[in-house]
């Protein structure tokens, strides 16, 4: 196996075949952001919310797929003026699909209930108390989805170097702070919608 490609596989498969991988992806946050009430809001973002339709569950996915591509696009042409749009796309879509075990995970009846434990618990005015219990669990979860975070971020980076030629520190500072500042920005408007 080539660790390359896992990491980077927009070096090996061609631009088709990454396009249709990412739209199942995007299909696949709508069908199951709807089935878990867990729709995709924002790239790296799942919600959890009550009764999403499969439309709704799409919609928000696509915007979130859209306004990425938008803000990439624009950057990667920055950097480089011959940055295809086809390759950013892809870049965001293939990008996502690790999400998809993560909200797989997260929807799990026993950390789901974890999660609505806690959240249903929390008192802002005072300190959590988390009991040795709790942060076991929360533990398990963190090591199961942290590495498809990682991979998901991964992915991204990669992507975009692949689709731009960035190769400076200074263009990968840039390219990770504008994302990060997207991101910031992104999901305080998206909370501003009515899920």
């Amino acid at each position: 196996m080539n660790w390359k490609y896992v990491f980077n596989p927009f070096l090996k498969f061609s631009e088709k075949q990454m396009f249709l991988l990412s739209l199942v992806g995007l299909l696949g946050f709508g069908f199951f952001g709807s089935v878990f009430e867990s729709p995709l809001i924002s790239i790296f973002k799942i919600a959890n919310v009550e009764e999403v339709s499969i439309l709704s569950s799409i919609f928000y996915a696509t915007l979130s797929y859209g306004s990425a591509i938008v803000m990439l696009v624009i950057l990667g042409r920055f950097f480089n003026s011959k940055t295809r749009v086809v390759d950013i796309v892809n870049t965001v879509g293939i990008s996502q699909l690790p999400l998809l075990f993560v909200m797989f995970t997260y929807n799990i009846p026993f950390f789901k209930n974890f999660n609505e434990r806690i959240s249903n618990s929390i008192d802002f005015s005072t300190r959590p108390h988390l009991e040795i219990g709790d942060i076991f669990t929360l533990s398990i979860f963190l090591v199961l989805v942290l590495p498809f975070l990682i991979y998901s971020i991964a992915l991204i980076y990669n992507g975009f170097k692949t689709a731009t030629n960035i190769k400076t520190w200074q263009n990968i500072s840039v390219f990770a702070g504008v994302l990060i500042l997207f991101l910031i920005i992104y999901q305080l408007t998206i909370l501003n919608l009515n899920l």
